[in-house]
């Protein structure tokens, strides 16, 4: 329960529509909130579960959305929901907090949260190497895993050790 001196938001933009903010849309609904919500996303596809991006790379041709998932979905909890437009830029008063978005709009805000996850940081000069992070990243691999194809993998942990063994799996010659 909030301190009786606390304020609680008339406004919430939330930055990121993955997992994380989707969960927090939730949890906000859940708990009363009954505010403006926004939620700005930077891909142009609903919330989905990244784990099968990898464990299920060559079985599954679409994402493990949400909204069927777990039943979280955003369209129904945001009062204004943006894909394909992340916050580029956050700034902070004393009376609100105001997000830029990349299509330059200024969303203005009791309370921010950030809930933008990570994203994967190539070495200069490794342009043309793949990443698995997105669901386009997926697609684009998924045309690149087959038989008789050459793949190394940069690292060995969950994901890499998921992909090899599917690409493997699929015919292709895996150096990890």
């Amino acid at each position: 329960m909030p301190s009786p001196s606390a304020q609680v938001p008339s406004s919430v933009v939330v930055v990121g529509a993955g997992l994380a903010g989707a969960q927090t849309a939730a949890a906000l609904r859940k708990h009363g909130f009954d505010g403006r919500l926004t939620v700005l996303g930077a891909e142009d596809v609903p919330p989905y579960d990244r784990p099968p991006l990898s464990k299920e790379l060559l079985q599954r041709t679409e994402p493990v959305w949400l909204a069927d998932d777990l039943g979280v979905d955003l369209a129904d909890l945001a009062d204004d929901l943006r894909l394909a437009d992340p916050a580029v830029r956050l700034r902070v008063d004393r009376e609100r907090a105001v997000v830029t978005t990349a299509a330059g709009d200024e969303v203005v805000a009791d309370a921010v949260v950030l809930a933008c996850g990570s994203a994967p940081v190539l070495p200069a000069g490794w342009d043309a190497a793949m990443t698995l992070h997105t669901a386009a990243d997926a697609e684009r691999l998924r045309a690149a895993v087959t038989p008789g194809a050459r793949l190394v993998i940069v690292g060995a942990g969950w994901i890499g050790a998921e992909v090899a063994g599917v690409a493997a799996g699929a015919g292709a010659d895996v150096t990890v």
